[in-house]
C-alpha cells in the first residue's frame, strides 16, 4: 500500500516544477492515494538434479511479483545474494557427494517477502572418497573390518590387502598373516567412473602364547606349576611382560608361577604376553579344584505312629559338599543302598533308627554323616510303672529323706510328667527325686507319652516319722 502526497492537484515531483515556472495561488491540500500491489511468490526450477561430483547445476528463477531481490541458500553452506532486476538464472558447483535441500528467498521493495525450499532436490555422487580399517595395530591372526567411505554407485570392488590376499566384497574382512607394513589398495568402479585408493595397515610382531600346567584336577587346597610356553616369532623381539589370572581372584606377573588352589570349581587361567615393542596376545588353560568332601543329608517326614497295616516311607536326600564319586546309606535297620542321591526307604517296625551316610570322594577321601535316632517310627504305649529305691517298707517313706523314683514301664517313651502330691514340686524326667516334709499319704503320679499314645498310673506312699534311734 503506498500513500502519495498532491499539491495543487498534481504529485509532488511536477507540483514542485509548476510552482517554479508558473506559481500556484491555490490552496495546497492533502490527499491520501492507495495503490494496492501483490507480494512476491518464490519459485525455482532445478538442472540437473543429479549427477557425479563436480556436479554443477543451473537454478533457474520462476518466482513472480515485484521482486528487487534474491537470496538462495544451496544446502552445502553457501549463499548467494542477488538484487538484480535482470536476474533470471545461477550456477552452482557442488564438490562433495550428498544430497541437498536448496531454498530460494525473495523479497519486495518495501516489506513482502517469500521462501521455497525445494528438499533433496540435488544429489551428488562419485565413486568412493576413501576407506577405513579397524582396529589398527594388531597382531597377525587378527580379524580386520575394512570400510568404505562416502560411496556412490559402485558396481565393483577389488581390494588388495599387500600381496596377502585379495577381496570383492564391498566391506571385507582379513586376517593379515605375519607383521609388517601391509599397503592395501581398493580398486572401485561406478556410474561416475574407477578410483583407486591406498592405506597402510600395520600388523605388530606377537607371541604365539601358550600355556603349560603340571596338574590340571586335584583336591583343595592343591598347588599347580604353570609355565610360560609361549613361541616369539623369528625376527629378535622377546616378551617382557607376563600377565596371569588363575581364575578365582589371583593373578602374577612372574613368568611361570606356582599358584596354590583353596576354592572349588573350574578356574579359566588366562595368560596374556606382551613383545617388546610388539602386541599383546593371550591363552587360557583349565583347572578343576575339587572341595573338601563333607558328607550330610537331609529326610522327610522322619516320624510316625506304627500301623502294622502299612509301611512308614521316608525320603532322604543327600547335602553333602565337595566332588563325590560314591555313597552308601545305612538306614538303621540293616538295610543299605549305594550311589542314590535321593533314596525312599520303608520301615516296617517300631523304634528309633539311626542313619548314617558315607560318602568317598577326591583322592579316596571319605566323610561319615551318622545321625541318631534320626527317624523314630513310634509304638503304642503300656501301663506306666513306677519304682521307688530305698523305701524301709513296702510304700512307706520316712519324713525328710530323699527318695528316687524311677519309670519301669518300658517302650517307646518321649515325654515324663511326675507330681506328688505336692503343688510346688512336679518334674519331667524319666527318673525323679523327691523329700517329703511332712507326715501323711501321699500318691505319686507318672503320666508317660510319645506322639502316638499315652499312659498314667498312680502309687501310694505313706510318710512316717523317722523312728528313734536306739
Amino acid at each position: 500500500m503506498t500513500k502519495t502526497r498532491l499539491i495543487c492537484g498534481f504529485p509532488v515531483a511536477l507540483a514542485l516544477l509548476i510552482l517554479l515556472v508558473l506559481g500556484c495561488d491555490e490552496l495546497i491540500t492533502e490527499v491520501n492515494e492507495y495503490t494496492i500491489a501483490g507480494h512476491p511468490t518464490a519459485d525455482f526450477t532445478v538442472s540437473p538434479s543429479s549427477g557425479c561430483i563436480p556436479l554443477t547445476v543451473e537454478f533457474t528463477d520462476a518466482s513472480i511479483g515485484p521482486i528487487v531481490k534474491w537470496e538462495w541458500e544451496f544446502g552445502d553452506g553457501e549463499t548467494t545474494i542477488l538484487d538484480t532486476t535482470n536476474f533470471s538464472s545461477i550456477t552452482h558447483i557442488y564438490e562433495n557427494a550428498g544430497s541437498y535441500t536448496v531454498k530460494l528467498t525473495v523479497s519486495d521493495a518495501i516489506d513482502g517477502s517469500d521462501a521455497e525450499v525445494k528438499k533433496r532436490c540435488v544429489i551428488a555422487g562419485h565413486s568412493i572418497d576413501t576407506f577405513s580399517f579397524t582396529p589398527d595395530s594388531v597382531c597377525p591372526g587378527v580379524e580386520i573390518a575394512f570400510t568404505p567411505l562416502n560411496y556412490g554407485g559402485i558396481s565393483t570392488w577389488s581390494w588388495n590387502f599387500g600381496g596377502d590376499g585379495t577381496s570383492t566384497d564391498s566391506t571385507p574382512t582379513h586376517e593379515f598373516s605375519a607383521s609388517g607394513d601391509y599397503v592395501v589398495t581398493l580398486t572401485a568402479t561406478g556410474d561416475c567412473g574407477e578410483a583407486i585408493l591406498t592405506n597402510t595397515v600395520h600388523i605388530l610382531p606377537c607371541a604365539e602364547t601358550a600355556i603349560w600346567a603340571d596338574v590340571h584336577e586335584g583336591c583343595v587346597p592343591f598347588n599347580v606349576q604353570f609355565n610360560d610356553s609361549s613361541i616369539v616369532p623369528d625376527t629378535g623381539e622377546v616378551i617382557d611382560s607376563w600377565d596371569w589370572s588363575f581364575g578365582d581372584g589371583g593373578t602374577s606377573t612372574a613368568q611361570d608361577p606356582k599358584y596354590t588352589y583353596t576354592d572349588a570349581g573350574t578356574h579359566v587361567v588366562t595368560l596374556t604376553t606382551t613383545i617388546q615393542g610388539g602386541g599383546t596376545t593371550s591363552a587360557t588353560d583349565t583347572i578343576i579344584a575339587h572341595g573338601v568332601l563333607q558328607a550330610d543329608f537331609t529326610g522327610s517326614p522322619t516320624e510316625d505312629c506304627y500301623s502294622p497295616s502299612r509301611q512308614f516311607l521316608v525320603k532322604f536326600n543327600s547335602t553333602s559338599t565337595g566332588t563325590i564319586d560314591s555313597l552308601e546309606w545305612d538306614f538303621g535297620d540293616g538295610t543299605v543302598a549305594y550311589n542314590d542321591t535321593s533314596p525312599i526307604h520303608a520301615y516296617t517296625d517300631p523304634d528309633a533308627y539311626t542313619v548314617t551316610l558315607t560318602a568317598w570322594g577326591c583322592e579316596e577321601a571319605e566323610s561319615v554323616m551318622p545321625k541318631t535316632d534320626f527317624v523314630i517310627l513310634w509304638d503304642t504305649l503300656d501301663t506306666a510303672l513306677i519304682y521307688i529305691s530305698n523305701l524301709p517298707a513296702v510304700d512307706t517313706g520316712y519324713v525328710d529323706v530323699s527318695y528316687t523314683f524311677t519309670d519301669t514301664s518300658g517302650g517307646m517313651i518321649d515325654n515324663w510328667f511326675w507330681t506328688f502330691d505336692e503343688a510346688s514340686d512336679t518334674s519331667i524326667q524319666s527318673t525323679a527325686t523327691h523329700t517329703f516334709t511332712d507326715t501323711g499319704l501321699y500318691s505319686i503320679r507318672l503320666t508317660i507319652s510319645n506322639m502316638c499314645d499315652s499312659a498314667s498310673t498312680a502309687k501310694p506312699l505313706q510318710i512316717v516319722p523317722v523312728p528313734p534311734t536306739k
